[in-house]
């Protein structure tokens, strides 16, 4: 039997969690007399010994309030496009968050990485999102679209076209919304 090292027990954990957002906004975590650390949507599955860990339930005219309201995510999510239109990189990235994750691998130095050199290659970009589908939380927001990206390279001024799915979780942070993850499937398609 295979060992099970320690980054697909990474992609295992932030699978969990992220999966989690679907069922419910509010996430509990204990950590128990070994050490552990526990999560749960449930107050209610909380031992006893440690509901201390954690904060208690809110109201329930609290529990309704969500991170964000839907046109808070979609004026969001145009400025998303816009700085990304505009290869406005810093701009751009103040948009994510310090902890963001990028195809369940790439950390926050990368992803500027990532997107400086695709910007500074680019002499022009367009970026449109169709048919998105927006989940809001308690504590996140869950964006999923179809988006298509048109490249004009700068050395060639030869046209690229990237499409496909990309989905976003979206929380807030220090008052603002911030992307705290991020995966897509691009298929160039020419």
């Amino acid at each position: 039997m295979e060992t099970i090292t320690k980054p697909i027990l990474f992609i295992i954990f932030l699978t969990v969690v992220l999966c989690s957002f679907a069922y419910s906004g509010q996430i509990y975590k204990w950590v128990d007399e070994k050490g552990y650390t526990h999560f749960t949507t449930r107050h209610d599955r909380i031992p006893q010994q440690y509901r201390n860990q954690v904060s208690e339930p809110p109201e329930e005219t609290e529990q309704r309030q969500l991170v964000a309201t839907e046109e808070e995510v979609r004026q969001f999510i145009a400025n998303y496009m816009e700085r990304y239109t505009q290869k406005d990189i810093d701009g751009f990235l103040s948009i994510f968050s310090p902890k963001a994750i990028q195809n369940q691998r790439d950390g926050f130095d990368e992803i500027k990485k990532i997107y400086s050199n695709f910007f500074d290659e680019s002499q022009e970009l367009r970026y449109r999102m169709e048919d998105t589908k927006i989940e809001i939380f308690q504590n996140a927001v869950k964006a999923r679209s179809l988006y298509e990206v048109d490249q004009i390279l700068k050395k060639s001024g030869e046209k690229k076209v990237w499409r496909g799915e990309i989905h976003l979780i979206i929380t807030r942070e220090n008052g603002a919304l911030r992307i705290r993850s991020l995966d897509f499937t691009p298929q160039k398609s020419s």
